[in-house]
C-alpha cells in the first residue's frame, strides 16, 4: 500500500488502489495499470516504479516519468482491515492488522505460515509435560495427560496409590504388599490361592505332621496333633506312657506289665483271674517264684522270651 502526504501537515495518509482508481481520468486508467502493482505488492518491485512527489495544492503521483495529479489526497479512513474480513488467515490462526496489510500467526500448537496451520502432534515430538507414570494422548493444538492405573493425580504430577491401605482386592486371609503403581496379594500361612481368593489347606490330609501314635485335627489355617490314649507328648512327637509305674488297672495280687500303648495285667501263682480281679490263696513259694519269672522273662511276647540283663 502506498501512502501520500496532506498539503497541509505533510503527514503520510494512505492511498488505495479503489481510491486511486476513482479518482484517476480515463486518458490516465493505463497509468493505474501500470502502477497498481505497487500499492498492492510489499515493498514494490522497482524502487521508482511509483513515486509520490509533493506538488503545493495537489500532490502528484508519478508512473514511469508519466503524470496524474489528485486532488488533496486524504484517504485514510478507507484503510481495509482484513482481519475483520477474514481474508486469508487459518481458522487455526491470529490474524493482526498492519497498515496496508496483516499478519496471520497459528495458534499455539499448531505449526504453519498463519494461511495453514497443522496440528502439532507434541505426544509423539515429546513436547509435552505428562508426568512419567502418565499416558499422554494427543488433541487438536493440545494433549491430555492421564495418569496410569495405580497412580493418581492431573496427569502432570502422578503418585503413587496405596491399595493396602484402602482395602481394595486382597483376599481377608491375605496379607497386601503394596507396589509402586500396584499392590500384591499373598495367602496366609495355611490358605492357597491367588491372594484375592484363598481357601484353607487340610493339612491332615495332604501330609503326614502329627506322630504316628497321634490324631490330627484341621483347622482354618491351621491344625492341631493330639497323642492318642496312653501316650505323651505334643502330638508331634509321642511317647508310650509306662501305666505300671503310675496309675493302673491290674490287681494288688497281678502282675502289670508295660506294653506300647497299654499295659498287661497277669495274677499272681496261685491266683486265678484277668489280673485285673485276682481270687486264691497266697503262696509265697509261687510268688516267689513268680516274681523272679518275671523279672527274667518277657511276658509281653508270645511266647515268653528271656530278656537279656
Amino acid at each position: 500500500m502506498l501512502h501520500a502526504r496532506t498539503p497541509k501537515d505533510r503527514t503520510f495518509v494512505l492511498v488505495t488502489p479503489d481510491r486511486l482508481k476513482m479518482e484517476a481520468t480515463a486518458q490516465k486508467e493505463k497509468h493505474y495499470h501500470l502502477c497498481k502493482s505497487c500499492f498492492t505488492s510489499i515493498p514494490c518491485i522497482k524502487r521508482d516504479e511509483c513515486r509520490l512527489e509533493d506538488n503545493g495544492d495537489n500532490d502528484t503521483i508519478v508512473f514511469n516519468k508519466h503524470s496524474v495529479r489528485f486532488k488533496h489526497l486524504s484517504y485514510s479512513k478507507n484503510h481495509i482491515d482484513e482481519c475483520a474480513r477474514n481474508l486469508s488467515c487459518h481458522v487455526n490462526a491470529n490474524c493482526t492488522n498492519t497498515i496496508g496489510s496483516h499478519v496471520c500467526t497459528c495458534h499455539t500448537g499448531y505449526t504453519g505460515d498463519g494461511q495453514t496451520c497443522s496440528d502439532i502432534d507434541e505426544c509423539q515430538k515429546n513436547t509435552h509435560n505428562c508426568h512419567l507414570n502418565a499416558t499422554c494422548q494427543n488433541t487438536n493444538g493440545s494433549f491430555v495427560c492421564t495418569c496410569l492405573f495405580g497412580f493418581n493425580g492431573d496427569g502432570r504430577n502422578c503418585t503413587d496409590i496405596d491399595e493396602c491401605a484402602r482395602n481394595l482386592s486382597c483376599h481377608v486371609n491375605a496379607n497386601c504388599t503394596n507396589k509402586i503403581g500396584s499392590h500384591a496379594c499373598t495367602c496366609h500361612t495355611g490358605y492357597t490361592g491367588d491372594g484375592q481368593t484363598c481357601s484353607d489347606i487340610d493339612e491332615c490330609s495332604q501330609m503326614k505332621i502329627c506322630d504316628k501314635n497321634a490324631s490330627c485335627s484341621n483347622t482354618q489355617g491351621s491344625y492341631s496333633c493330639a497323642c492318642n490314649p496312653k501316650y505323651i507328648g505334643d502330638g508331634l512327637t509321642c511317647k508310650d506312657i509306662d501305666e505300671c509305674k503310675g496309675s493302673h488297672s491290674c490287681h494288688v495280687n497281678a502282675i502289670c506289665t508295660n506294653t506300647l500303648g497299654s499295659h498287661v495285667c497277669q495274677c499272681h501263682a496261685g491266683y486265678t483271674g484277668n489280673g485285673q480281679n485276682c481270687t486264691g490263696e497266697f503262696n509265697l513259694f509261687a510268688t516267689i517264684c513268680r516274681t523272679v519269672l518275671h523279672d527274667t522273662f518277657d511276658y509281653s511276647a508270645a511266647p515268653f522270651s528271656r530278656v537279656a540283663k
